[in-house]
């Protein structure tokens, strides 16, 4: 069965641009084999390294030693989002020690294992509810109980290896993990500080869909694919309040600022006071659990109404385009959270060392403006990587027309090579 495709009489399989597309989907995954076999010895060592240090973090936390949550929440957690601006989201994809857990319940997954289309329109949503519920315990729990700091941390890597199990792929990372959001909101649309030569792709060995539009694939398609989804654009709003609504919520529930910066909760144990204890100090009546909850959500909101108040004007009195607008908004909203997260996070410790305070709200703003540079230089290039990376196949498919037609097949060489393409759909 034929169907034209080009000018008068150009005629060739209906199916040649099926399998044109299915070639390059080879070529690439094997050119990821290649890239993964090329620096597995340094991956694998941070990764064996990440992961001895998380499984021994787990033991200090769940033996009892008091400083293991004010080590975990001080010091460990506040280099986790420089690292992924810094070196980037494919690397952290590679090395995560959770999403290694993850990768052992992908391997045991059936190959019929998928993502439901529902599950796919939540890629934002649900994460982010996630986070919020791990937020919400941490300051009614987590903060300073090292029992149950340390179920926490047991309990991400056993639920990346039972959804990916069941799922397939990176679903955990995808659709629940909730360090995976914060790291799309940090790292979407712009390129690693310092770039690493295989920093291209992170993807799986062995690619089951799990998602529609891969970061780990192609990272900048995929955040180009979502610009204009309003969860994306929802999520990435609220952040920034969310950030600063878990710091104010330590005011709210004692009275000044140094409730935070004493870090005297990093030794609180979780009891009955914290999660149902007076949840703010004028209002004493609303249970902590609450009262957290509350702050989160309402500052959150806060935030998304400012973003969006700030978008609208923007395209009432501008001329940019749409995209592009939406495009500056999220960058901007990315910079507002990382900036307000470096102005309180690891200060109980830091505070200690005379200095470094200093240092760090000198170095978080400077590789914040270095990573918004990245982000608002590209909408300016606008180089679409879609194109760049369906190039191959347009190659593949005038290759093949080319042999069928030295077997007799008539393609017309009359018609534009631009009016063929689009006509094949590849361009």
């Amino acid at each position: 069965m034929v169907r034209a495709i080009g000018g008068a009489g150009a005629e060739v399989p209906f199916d040649l641009r099926k399998e044109a597309r299915v070639r390059t989907m080879r070529q690439q995954h094997a050119a990821a084999r290649g890239n993964a076999s090329a620096d597995s010895v340094a991956v694998r060592r941070t990764r064996g390294v990440l992961a001895a240090g998380f499984a021994a973090l787990v033991v200090l936390c769940l033996s009892g030693v008091q400083l293991a949550p004010r080590a975990f929440w001080t010091l460990v957690v506040p280099l986790v989002p420089i690292g992924f601006v810094w070196f980037g989201f494919h690397a952290w994809r590679r090395v995560c020690p959770i999403g290694a857990a993850g990768a052992l319940g992908a391997s045991a997954a059936p190959r019929s294992a998928r993502v439901s289309p529902a599950w796919r329109l939540r890629m934002f949503w649900v994460p982010m509810v996630v986070l919020l519920i791990v937020l919400t315990g941490r300051l009614v729990a987590t903060n300073g109980d090292g029992l149950a700091l340390g179920a926490f941390l047991c309990a991400l890597p056993l639920a990346a290896y039972v959804v990916n199990r069941r799922f397939g792929g990176r679903a955990f990372c995808h659709y629940v993990c909730p360090v995976g959001v914060v790291e799309r909101i940090y790292t979407d649309g712009g390129a690693p500080v310092r770039p690493a030569a295989s920093d291209d792709n992170s993807q799986c060995g062995r690619c089951t869909g799990c998602a529609s539009s891969c970061p780990d694939i192609d990272q900048p398609r995929a955040s180009k694919k979502t610009r204009t989804d309003s969860s994306r654009r929802a999520v990435v709003y609220a952040f920034p309040g969310v950030v600063f609504g878990f710091y104010l919520y330590y005011l709210l529930r004692g009275g000044s600022w140094s409730a935070y910066f004493d870090g005297a909760w990093t030794a609180q144990p979780a009891t009955y006071e914290t999660w149902f204890g007076a949840g703010f100090f004028f209002a004493p009546s609303v249970p902590a659990v609450f009262a957290a909850a509350a702050t989160l959500v309402v500052c959150g909101g806060v935030s998304f109404l400012c973003f969006l108040a700030v978008e609208s004007g923007w395209r009432i009195v501008g001329t940019a385009p749409f995209t592009r607008v939406r495009a500056t908004m999220l960058a901007l909203a990315s910079f507002v959270a990382f900036n307000v997260f470096y102005l309180f996070a690891g200060a109980p410790t830091l505070r200690l060392v005379p200095g470094a305070s200093e240092v760090m709200w000198v170095l978080a703003p400077a590789v914040s403006l270095v990573v918004l540079g990245q982000r608002l230089q590209r909408l300016r290039t606008a180089v679409p990587t879609v194109s760049r990376r369906r190039l191959p196949v347009l190659a593949s498919a005038f290759s093949a027309t080319s042999k069928l037609s030295s077997k007799g097949s008539v393609l017309s060489t009359s018609a534009p090579v631009a009016t063929q393409s689009r006509s094949m759909g590849v361009v």
